[in-house]
C-alpha cells in the first residue's frame, strides 16, 4: 500500500510595491503579472509588502553646480563653464570631459538660445511641470557649445522646429533649482 501524499499547498508570490520619490513600481515574477494590476494584487493568493526607500543624506551641490543654481536664482543668470578646449559647456560641469581635471572658469551665457532636437508631449502625465502639450528639447543657448534639455511651452506642436528660437521664462519666486527657468518660450524670431 502506497503512503497518501497531503495535498500541495497553493503556490504564493511575493509583489513589493517600491515608492522612490513618488514613483510606484512592482517587483516580483513578471510572468505572473496579469492584465490588469488591481486584479492581481487583490488576489488571495498574494502576499503583498509595501514599503519606501528613503535617503537619510543630504547631498550638496558642490562649487560648480552650487554656482550655477545660485545664479538662477539670484540674477536670472545661465552659466556655463570653460573646458580645456575652450567650449563653454552648459549645465556645467566639475570635471573636463576630456582630461579630468577640475574645471573652475564660469561664464555667463544667454537665456536665449535655438531648438537643436525635440520630443512632443501630447499627453503630460502628473509629474510633468507643465499639464498642456509641450516640448521636451536640447536647446543651444547663445555662447554655449553644448545643449541643455529643458521644456518648451507651447501648445501647438507646429510653432516648435529643429532650428526654433527660445527664450527662457523666469519664474516669479526662484529658489535654486532647474525649475527656475519654468520653461523656454517660443519667440519667432
Amino acid at each position: 500500500m502506497g503512503s497518501r501524499l497531503a495535498p500541495r499547498a497553493p503556490r504564493v508570490h511575493w509583489v513589493r510595491r517600491v515608492v522612490i520619490a513618488g514613483f510606484s513600481h512592482l517587483t516580483g515574477p513578471a510572468t505572473k503579472i496579469p492584465q490588469r494590476e488591481d486584479t492581481f494584487l487583490n488576489s488571495p493568493e498574494i502576499m503583498q509588502e509595501d514599503f519606501s526607500v528613503h535617503y537619510t543624506y543630504t547631498r550638496s551641490t558642490g562649487p560648480v553646480i552650487g554656482d550655477f543654481l545660485t545664479a538662477l536664482r539670484d540674477r536670472k543668470q545661465i552659466l556655463g563653464i570653460k573646458g580645456s578646449d575652450g567650449r563653454t559647456l552648459v549645465p556645467p560641469m566639475e570635471f573636463d570631459p576630456i582630461t579630468t581635471e577640475a574645471l573652475s572658469e564660469m561664464v555667463e551665457v544667454s537665456d536665449a538660445g535655438t531648438v537643436t532636437s525635440f520630443c512632443w508631449v501630447k499627453n503630460p502625465i502628473s509629474h510633468h511641470h507643465i499639464q498642456h502639450p509641450f516640448a521636451f528639447a536640447t536647446i543651444r543657448l547663445e555662447g554655449a557649445d553644448t545643449d541643455l534639455i529643458h521644456m518648451v511651452d507651447c501648445i501647438d506642436e507646429s510653432k516648435v522646429s529643429v532650428g526654433s528660437k527660445v527664450k527662457a521664462r523666469w519664474a516669479d519666486e526662484r529658489t535654486g533649482t532647474m525649475t527656475d527657468i519654468v520653461a523656454f518660450d517660443v519667440t519667432g524670431d
